[in-house]
Order: C-alpha cells, then sequence, then structure tokens
C-alpha cells in the first residue's frame, strides 16, 4: 500500500483517479505563506481589529510582474472573511483602465453589493457607497494593479483612492508595478500612514522556499509529488527566475503533462516538455 500522509487529504482521495478528475484538482494552487509576504499579510489582518473612524491608514505592495501581488491580495481578503466572517468585511477591487472617481465609484458599488446606480449619477450617490459599507461594517479597501493601464498614473491614481478611503472611512491596500514606482516619488503624502511591501523573486536553495513548494506540491494528485531534487529546483528557477507566480504557472502545466504521461512524481522533463520555448529569463 502507497503512503499518501504527504499529500493534503483532499488530493488523496483523487490520487488515483483518472485524467480528467486529476487535472481539476491542480487547477487551483492554494497560496503559499512565505517570509516576503508574510508581513503585508499581518499589517492587512490587524485592521481589522481597529476601531472604526480612527483614521485610514495603508499599505503599499510594490514589486515586478508575477510575485505575487494579486495573488497576496486575494489572500488578504480570503483570511479576512474567514478571521471576521459576521462583523467585519472586506473588498477586493480588480483594478483594470484608468479608475476615474465615477469609475470607482460604480467598482465598490458593485464590488460592495449597493444596489446598482446608473453611470451618471454615481457621483451624488458616493454616499450610497459610504451607507452601505458602513452598514456591512466593510473595514479594508483591497485594490490591484493600481498602475494599471499607465505607469505614470500611479501617482494620481494613488491619491485618489486614498481620499476614498478616507471619505468611506477605511483602510486601503494598493498593488503596484515597480515599473510605477518611480512615478509615486513627487506625491508628497505617499509616506503620510502609508506603509511600503516589496515583493521580490523568491532566493533559490532557501529551505524556506524548498518548503513552499513541497507544501504546494502535496495538492498535486501524483503518489510521489512532494519528492523533488537538486535538478529539479534547478531546472523551475532556470525556467522562471524564481517568481512565484511562474512557479505555479509551470507546476500546474507540469503536473498534467505528469498525469498525462502516467508518471508518480514530477521531474525536470516535465518542467521543459509541458510548455516547450516557453521560459522566463
Amino acid at each position: 500500500m502507497i503512503d499518501l500522509k504527504h499529500l493534503d487529504p483532499s488530493v488523496r482521495e483523487v490520487v488515483f483517479s483518472g485524467p480528467s478528475d486529476r487535472k481539476r484538482v491542480i487547477s487551483d494552487l492554494p497560496y503559499i505563506r512565505s517570509p516576503i509576504a508574510e508581513p503585508a499579510l499581518d499589517a492587512i489582518r490587524h485592521w481589522g481589529n481597529s476601531p472604526r473612524g480612527g483614521g485610514s491608514e495603508f499599505v503599499l505592495i510594490e514589486g515586478d510582474p508575477q510575485t505575487g501581488k494579486g495573488a497576496l491580495l486575494e489572500e488578504a481578503h480570503r483570511r479576512f472573511a474567514a478571521d471576521y466572517p459576521l462583523e467585519r468585511r472586506s473588498v477586493l477591487y480588480r483594478a483594470s483602465g484608468a479608475p476615474t472617481r465615477s469609475r470607482l465609484i460604480h467598482q465598490l458599488i458593485v464590488a460592495g453589493e449597493v444596489p446598482h446606480l446608473w453611470s451618471n449619477q454615481l457621483e451624488r450617490h458616493f454616499s450610497r457607497v459610504r451607507a452601505s459599507f458602513e452598514r456591512e461594517n466593510v473595514r479594508v479597501l483591497l485594490a490591484n494593479k493600481l498602475h494599471d493601464p499607465a505607469p505614470r498614473r500611479a501617482g494620481p491614481y494613488l491619491t485618489m483612492w486614498r481620499g476614498c478611503c478616507e471619505e468611506l472611512g477605511i483602510h486601503g491596500a494598493f498593488s503596484v508595478g515597480r515599473r510605477a514606482k518611480k512615478f509615486l516619488a513627487d506625491d508628497p503624502t505617499l509616506g503620510a500612514r502609508t506603509v511600503p511591501f516589496e515583493l521580490i523573486a523568491w532566493p533559490a536553495a532557501t529551505r524556506w522556499v524548498i518548503v513552499a513548494l513541497e507544501k504546494a506540491l502535496s495538492f498535486v494528485p501524483l503518489p510521489n509529488a512532494t519528492e523533488i531534487d537538486a535538478d529539479f529546483m534547478e531546472t523551475l528557477y532556470g525556467l522562471t527566475g524564481g517568481y512565484p507566480g511562474r512557479i505555479f504557472t509551470r507546476l500546474k502545466l507540469a503536473a498534467a503533462l505528469a498525469i498525462d504521461r502516467g508518471d508518480g512524481k514530477l521531474n525536470p522533463s516535465h518542467l521543459v516538455e509541458s510548455a516547450p520555448g516557453r521560459a522566463w529569463t
């Protein structure tokens, strides 16, 4: 009998199922804790204990593409819901396109489950957003991709986001790409109640990285999924540069190929052949 105790219990029951069932399991690997991201998550989590009306605080998540900025905010949203299932809420805003004030209010209405209002009424009905957030006890606004679509507009966007949070009496956590960071330097209010956190690529050959990868692989339905060696790590980092978003994409593709081939664990060939020619350097 094969020992599957290294696999997550949710995966053990399907590890010997058909390929289609097993590939469904790998479609969404869980968020993996890391010493790089945890301080930002802790800061956001702390806001759940702060009294309403005590002044807004802000967290700015900076980093290159694929360093996990969006994943961090989604995890913060998930944890907030788990820690405060009834009495407090967070709202996750997936920014895309220039966030004019009217558009921002519209998205807050949708995210905050406020009754829909026609776009030409949005400015006048900002009070409805405030009332809904107060009624639902929303404490935190999480906004991804503050730099989209124009990095040079990140400074004005940040000022607008902060102003809206202050009007609503809530805290805010925002993500911004590294290219946009230089455009924030001219904002004299950036340092006021704003704590920056920088996400970087995971350093190779670090013990916590190996533990994190083993944790991720425990959700892959292969009998020996967590068995990784130095060659595997070297190949993985050569293909991804250590960026967590790229790592998880490559792991999913490699796991799907291993399942199709009937293999019991991952090896470097799965990483290379699952997406030939696709490498980030």
